[in-house]
């Protein structure tokens, strides 16, 4: 009863954070496509794209380290924190430098540097997120990723639509981001950290940089992608689409910030408890995606509208939504495998499964987009979630083929997408 009370407030903290950081952006871009050329808004696009992308490189892994050692060995806390200090204060320099060498170079090169600037200081807020999130504390989590995400694209927002700084919102963005990082570190900067603590943290992570740059390409990547097969407005566009096709999605990430250390701690309990629960709670999860999924397949064509002007091909833009929706249900699996494999104590095995489930979904767009255009990004996603779900569950079969897991939410995913065959056809 314990962990289930404990379980349910900080899911209330995440729900409310992806409520915020979900909403701000469906309110924000119908002013900043209004507002900017399609050309402009793409390359925000891709500056943020880029600093999702490159963020999970400059963690070199040790979020997922950390989620591991601070709930399994709370006794170390300090230490494994402290750690990490070195490796901050490294990152803000050179994003400092990057920022400042950005005003002395031409307007293609600031978008890669700034966007690399933003990576560094994305990284340092990804780590302290992680510590927050193994140690339960919902509420600090929230704070920083709605700081981090949400303020800064309402402030550049603010700016632009009223026509101030409205060559440099990019420079705007990254120097608070920057300073974000910097505030919410300045009580440790002054510590040297263990450096043979640091070591064993980044050996155990390591595995895992793949795996955080294959996520952030699955997400963020097919607009780069996109972009370069059918030009840079199209990255715009792919943007319009994800915003509702994989909100869904998003909200599972968000809740699985809740859901992953109540689940961990349950397997410490036992194998038996840690399975009732992870089978109990994937049920419930699937369900609630799966209707969220298909309210928005319903209701994109009218979302569509209100995010962005005809000029971003919003007929185009709605059978994007609706497969796009789909991979939300079978990403249920995925989540609940990872959990077992964090648990079996193998989680490293997601260093190779997520780049190649990734590669296929950078080869799906590269086949399809040039005959079938932007719903190429959405199959690709589809297929993606489809090969991470099945490779994990391979994996786990491998490890333990004692381990039963439910197959209910296979029932939400065949109801999902009749309803998407429906609606296309």
């Amino acid at each position: 009863m314990i962990y289930l009370t404990k379980y349910l407030k900080s899911t209330s903290w995440y729900v409310f954070g992806s409520a915020i950081q979900g909403l701000t952006p469906l309110l924000l871009t119908p002013i900043l496509t209004r507002t900017l050329s399609q050309s402009e808004f793409s390359e925000f696009v891709l500056y943020i794209a880029i600093a999702t992308i490159l963020s999970f490189l400059f963690a070199l892994g040790l979020p997922a380290a950390l989620t591991r050692e601070l709930i399994l060995d709370n006794l170390n806390l300090k230490s494994n924190l402290l750690s990490l200090v070195r490796l901050k204060k490294l990152l803000l320099l050179l994003s400092f430098l990057l920022i400042l060498s950005a005003f002395f170079t031409s307007v293609s090169f600031q978008i890669i540097s700034l966007s690399v600037a933003l990576a560094m200081a994305l990284a340092i807020i990804q780590i302290d997120m992680a510590a927050f999130r193994a140690q339960q504390k919902a509420k600090l989590f929230v704070f920083l990723a709605i700081s981090s995400t949400a303020l800064p694209t309402l402030l550049i927002t603010a700016l632009v639509a009223n026509n101030l700084f409205s060559n440099s919102f990019l420079f705007v963005y990254s120097i608070f981001v920057l300073v974000l990082a910097l505030v919410a570190n300045l009580r440790v900067l002054n510590h040297v950290g263990d450096k043979t603590r640091f070591l064993a943290l980044f050996k155990l992570g390591a595995p895992t940089i793949a795996h955080g740059i294959g996520m952030s390409l699955m997400q963020y990547g097919d607009r780069i992608i996109i972009a370069a097969a059918l030009g840079l407005a199209a990255a715009g566009k792919i943007q319009i689409a994800a915003l509702l096709g994989t909100a869904p999605l998003l909200l599972l990430s968000t809740l699985n910030h809740a859901w992953i250390p109540v689940a961990i701690e349950k397997f410490g309990q036992s194998k038996v408890v840690g399975l009732n629960f992870l089978n109990k709670s994937t049920n419930l999860m699937a369900l609630f995606i799966a209707l969220i999924a298909m309210a928005i397949m319903f209701l994109n064509p009218f979302l569509l509208k209100l995010l962005a002007p005809e000029s971003f091909s919003l007929a185009e833009l709605s059978p994007t939504v609706v497969v796009m929706s789909v991979s939300a249900v079978i990403y249920v699996f995925y989540l609940r495998n990872t959990h077992v494999l964090t648990y079996l104590g193998k989680f490293q095995s997601l260093a190779w499964i997520t780049p190649v489930s990734i590669f296929l979904q950078i080869l799906f767009i590269f086949l399809l987009a040039p005959n079938y255009g932007l719903i190429s990004a959405a199959f690709a996603i589809l297929m993606a979630s489809a090969s991470q779900a099945t490779l994990t569950q391979l994996a786990i079969y491998r490890l333990d083929s004692s381990i039963k897991l439910t197959t209910v939410p296979i029932i939400y995913i065949l109801i999902v997408s009749i309803v998407a065959v429906l609606i296309l056809t």
